[in-house]
């Protein structure tokens, strides 16, 4: 799956909406400019089947959903990351990545 052509017009919910549909379906590398202007790629899933299950923690506030960023499960490093979806620059499924290495 990669962005839709109209990404960059799209309205902020609809961006968070999109790469979060994408994400809910296997591992992704993904491409954005982090808020100190540099390039990162990252192995990355909202797949429920790959992400660890929420502890459970009483009394705890649920957090404020800010549709100008995207928290993620990375795979690399087994932690959370987040990044904001107007940074994004792209999307690939990781064998794509290795079908480009390979040409």
């Amino acid at each position: 799956m990669t962005l839709p052509l109209n990404y960059q017009s799209m309205p902020i919910e609809e961006k968070n909406l999109s790469v979060r549909t994408i994400l809910q379906q296997g591992v992704h590398q993904v491409t954005f400019t982090k808020v100190d202007g540099s390039e990162r790629t990252m192995p990355c899933t909202l797949d429920k089947n790959i992400i660890p299950p929420a502890p459970i923690v009483e009394d705890k506030k649920p957090k404020e959903h800010k549709p100008e960023t995207l928290s993620v499960w990375c795979t690399d490093v087994a932690a959370w990351r987040s990044f904001r979806v107007d940074n994004l620059i792209s999307i690939q499924e990781p064998n794509a990545i290795s079908n480009q290495d390979s040409h």
